[in-house]
Order: structure tokens, then C-alpha cells, then sequence
């Protein structure tokens, strides 16, 4: 008899514990069932369903950053213009808490002070370099395997490339001799 009271109180609390749990829609009306609201409510809408989003989410389901605002770890956080500009090359907004630089294009660093990668400085700007035109080496004329890049004139990466003579051979009338 020990054995049926136990299990049939186990039985009746696991019934009172699941009582009513079945899923229930954000809202009473029955077209609030089928739609998500990531960040935001279901609300009616005469005989439709929306989404009522939260400040500074938009869309049909509430799952994207409403315009001045922008996303930022799963939040969107609004952007609004800084006081003090703070960025060397870039805009500089306010976002959440703090100042924060969208760098112009080749620029990067917390305050868009530096060059990006594939980037250099020329005369105060960030010029992007161009390829090294001797990788893979372009040259395979017998004994004029030597490749040597040829800088731009701007000063931004290499123009081209010129062949030279293998080392122990020199050039004679066009040609690589030893």
C-alpha cells in the first residue's frame, strides 16, 4: 500500500506541476500565434497581427536596429553625433555609452589614426599598396630570372616590374651573357 501512495502522490504533483502549461500566444488574439516578435509584443491590428517593437527595433518581427540606431552585441544602441570629434578619419558618433569611429576607407585604429592593412601613409593620406607584381615572379627568360618591382610614381605600392640578369651574368645588347 506504501508503494501505491507514493507513486500515485508523485502522480497528482506531477499533474498539478504541468497544470496549464500548455504554450500560450504573447497575446489573446488568435492571429498572434503564427507571428514572432524577436524584440517586441503582438498586438491586434483590426483583423491582423503585428508587432508593437521596442524602442529601437523595427521590422515585421521586430528583429532589426530601427534607423538611429545601430546593432551592437545583440542591443541597438541609438548613434547620435559626437560633441568633440575625436576620429582623425572618419565620423565619429555616439553610440551607447561612449564615442566611437567609423574609419574612412584605408584608415583603422580606436581613432582612425593609422593606416589599414594593406595600406600606407603618403603624404598624410593611406594609399592602398598594389600587389607586388614580382609574386609569383613574372620573369623565366634564360639567365633573366630576377624580378625587381618598379615603385609608383604617387609613391602608393609598385607601377610594375622589370627582369633583370641572373646573378653572374650581366646584360650585352639586350641580352643576359656571362
Amino acid at each position: 500500500m506504501r508503494d501505491f501512495s507514493h507513486t500515485a502522490l508523485l502522480a497528482f504533483l506531477l499533474a498539478l506541476t504541468f497544470a496549464g502549461c500548455e504554450t500560450q500566444p504573447s497575446s489573446p488574439f488568435e492571429g498572434c500565434r503564427a507571428l514572432q516578435c524577436f524584440r517586441g509584443v503582438c498586438e491586434r491590428d483590426g483583423e491582423r497581427a503585428r508587432c508593437r517593437c521596442e524602442e529601437g527595433w523595427t521590422g515585421a518581427g521586430c528583429e532589426a536596429c530601427a534607423e538611429g540606431f545601430e546593432a551592437v552585441d545583440g542591443n541597438c544602441l541609438a548613434v547620435a553625433p559626437c560633441v568633440e570629434d575625436i576620429c582623425h578619419r572618419g565620423l565619429c558618433r555616439l553610440l551607447g555609452d561612449g564615442p566611437v569611429c567609423s574609419c574612412d576607407e584605408g584608415w583603422d585604429g580606436a581613432r582612425c589614426d593609422q593606416c589599414a592593412s594593406g595600406y600606407h601613409l603618403v603624404q598624410d593620406d593611406c594609399v592602398l599598396l598594389a600587389p607586388n607584381p614580382c609574386e609569383p615572379n613574372p620573369c623565366n627568360a634564360e639567365h633573366r630570372a630576377v624580378c625587381v618591382p618598379l615603385a609608383a610614381a604617387s609613391g602608393g605600392g609598385y607601377s610594375s616590374y622589370r627582369c633583370d640578369c641572373d646573378p653572374g651574368y650581366t646584360e650585352s645588347d639586350g641580352e643576359c651573357v656571362d
